[in-house]
């Protein structure tokens, strides 16, 4: 998992008349790369979690994967949200 540094977001978010600044709509687009990218990584950990082989030490690494991966997903939706859409 990548880190995700909010720092230039709170700086933005002090300022929310630039949202249409370059820099911030460029900020916006790499947040959702990473939306995109956890969502990925999500559907991976769904699709294996469905093998009939998985043992139960597997589901459980699985979902908490998916639990960690939902709670940064929310964190950053509420991002773009303070970035604007």
């Amino acid at each position: 998992m990548l880190p995700v540094d909010l720092r230039p977001v709170m700086r933005i978010a002090g300022d929310m008349a630039n949202l249409q600044e370059p820099e911030n709509i460029k900020l916006r687009s790499d947040v959702f790369a990473i939306i995109t990218a956890r969502l990925e990584d999500m559907h991976d950990a769904a699709i294996t979690g469905q093998s009939e082989n998985a043992s139960a030490e597997s589901i459980a690494h699985y979902v908490n994967d998916l639990e960690s991966q939902l709670a940064e997903v929310a964190t950053l939706v509420a991002v773009v949200r303070l970035l604007g859409s």
